[in-house]
């Protein structure tokens, strides 16, 4: 563990003066604010829902999904045998349904994943302002007024940073669970970061990662430090040690949020492992007036 720690120091102390310079050369550049993104065609009407809980004063809490997962994810006490076999996890109480014993709550499956079917790779959405704006108009179609405390898995959370930018004034705060890095969006443009054949599955999932890494420049992580952000992250340690990419993960982390939790050896699916911290920093954000 001590190594990796004292990577994760090296790192995070790199990846501050990268923050400041973006920081900097931010405020040098911007403008006038961009108007909201539009959403096009009608992946709104056909978009799989789940809404649970109550209307009432409380945020509503949007769960956001990673790259490729369905609303399952979030109801993990439903998970189909094949999926939880292959994942070794055993069921537990999930996170939607305890949240929504508390408030309303919204998870979607993507264009093109679960139970949003689409019929052409044409139909993913082109950009991450594309996709919050796909999600306000869900919550739209849902009658789900704000505010909102998002709350996004692995990609998911860099949609939800997003369309707080778009959408400020609707959301009260982030929950990111193991959310990527500005470098790690770079990379998943790269042709071998997702290598899996598999037809019409194959090409919309490569279709979301070309699309995502073309408009990563839309996450304003340079801004995410002042805002409402709890992030976390898991390492995979082996004999107190961890790889470069998670020391450098934890460390942009560390260095981008203003309040991270760390977890060790939990995997990339800390809400599923490790349900219960997930709803607890949920509910604190919920019930924080």
């Amino acid at each position: 563990m001590k190594v990796c720690l004292e990577k994760i120091l090296v790192f995070t102390l790199f990846v501050l003066l990268v923050v400041i310079s973006a920081m900097l050369y931010g405020k040098c550049r911007r403008g006038a604010p961009r108007p909201p993104a539009k959403s096009g065609g009608n992946e709104c009407e056909t978009v799989y829902t789940r809404v649970l809980g109550k209307k009432g004063p409380k945020p509503v809490v949007v769960f956001l999904s990673g790259l490729g997962n369905d609303n399952i994810w979030w109801n993990w006490d439903e998970g189909p045998e094949e999926i939880v076999n292959e994942a070794k996890w055993p069921r537990n109480s999930g996170i939607q349904k305890p949240i929504a014993e508390h408030t309303a709550t919204m998870s979607f499956d993507m264009p093109g994943v679960g139970s949003s079917k689409i019929a052409s790779v044409d139909e993913v959405p082109a950009s991450f302002e594309d996709v919050a704006a796909l999600v306000k108009c869900l919550l739209v179609r849902e009658a789900l007024p704000p505010p909102y405390v998002l709350v996004g898995h692995s990609i998911g959370g860099a949609i939800a940073l997003v369309f707080q930018k778009i959408y400020p004034r609707d959301v009260k705060g982030v929950i990111l669970i193991d959310s990527p890095s500005a470098a790690t969006l770079k990379s998943i443009g790269e042709p071998e970061f997702y290598t899996k054949r598999g037809q019409l599955k194959y090409d919309i999932t490569r279709r979301y990662l070309d699309n995502y890494s073309r408009s990563r420049a839309q996450v304003p992580f340079e801004q995410a430090r002042a805002l409402p952000v709890v992030a976390h992250v898991n390492r995979q340690e082996v004999d107190g040690a961890c790889s470069d990419k998670d020391a450098a993960h934890v460390a942009f982390a560390v260095s981008a949020y203003p309040r991270v939790v760390q977890y060790v050896n939990a995997s990339h699916w800390i809400h599923v492992t490790t349900p219960a911290p997930i709803i607890d920093s949920i509910l604190e954000m919920v019930e924080t007036n």
